[in-house]
């Protein structure tokens, strides 16, 4: 099995269980334990805040959930 630290260039802090990671100036999100949760496939993903974060992607905005 591989290292979290080795799948993604970036992992974020932790807040509320999730943590955005970065993989080739893409984000995506990953649960306490590492399991992949968004694929990292996003301009941008803020943290989450009361169970939403806010994406961007190819210029469109997006609220994840």
């Amino acid at each position: 099995m591989n290292n979290i630290n080795d799948r993604y260039d970036y992992i974020g802090e932790f807040h509320q269980g999730v943590a955005i990671v970065v993989k080739d100036d893409l984000y995506g999100a990953i649960l306490v334990g590492g399991h992949e949760i968004i694929a990292p496939v996003y301009d941008y993903i803020s943290p989450f805040n009361d169970g939403y974060a806010q994406a961007f992607l190819k210029g469109e905005f997006k609220i994840l959930n």
